[in-house]
């Protein structure tokens, strides 16, 4: 039950030299918060023509990044508690 917080927010930006627009889901607020948010979970987006999927962890950090650069290049990253990357493929 996500009662008086946001699940699903969408985002979107754009200045004459970039743009973003992005989808994200949070986790229901803590049962004692006011209101607001819960951790985001999951974040969708494109900016400046490149395309990512971000996955957090349920404190909201990001732990795993699927991207397309503006190149077409594919990448995943995977990530520690602090942001990290300790692990990407294809490696550098």
């Amino acid at each position: 039950d996500y009662g008086a917080s946001e699940a699903i927010g969408l985002v979107q930006r754009h200045s004459a030299t970039s743009g973003e627009a992005m989808l994200l889901v949070s986790d229901p607020a803590p049962a004692d918060a006011n209101a607001g948010v819960g951790a985001r979970r999951v974040a969708l987006g494109t900016a400046d023509r490149a395309a990512s999927l971000e996955l957090a962890d349920t404190r909201g950090r990001p732990r795993i990044r699927l991207a397309v650069d503006a190149h077409d290049q594919p990448s995943i990253a995977i990530l520690d508690e602090s942001g990290a990357v300790v692990r990407r493929w294809p490696e550098p």
